[in-house]
């Protein structure tokens, strides 16, 4: 159910099944300019894993299940967020295993 009031959004749940399991996403990430749905949807899967740390290393196996998507656009969508400053990789081990690092972007940490 959905408050009607545009000033007020209020937001219930009726299953209880669903009321777990949800990730708090940053506003900013939907506002940031210039960078794909797919990169953005990856950092969200990514904070899923993350939960309250900083950082989280499901594979590239996982990821690409998750995201429903091939290895050159999970590629992709890396490439971007490290280009964005929004993520740093620290490969472990196996070639496509990393340490993802979730960072914030400059003009929301102030």
């Amino acid at each position: 159910m959905v408050s009607a009031d545009p000033e007020t959004i209020e937001v219930q749940i009726e299953n209880p099944g669903m009321r777990r399991g949800f990730i708090d996403v940053p506003g900013w990430l939907f506002e940031m300019k210039g960078l794909s749905p797919s990169a953005k949807w990856l950092y969200v899967t990514l904070l899923g894993y993350a939960g309250t740390s900083d950082h989280c290393g499901p594979g590239y196996e996982q990821l690409m299940r998750d995201m429903d998507c091939s290895r050159n656009s999970l590629a992709r969508s890396i490439r971007a967020l490290k280009k964005r400053g929004l993520l740093e990789a620290m490969k472990q081990g196996h070639e496509w295993n990393c340490m993802y690092f979730l960072k914030t972007p400059a003009e929301v940490q102030s």
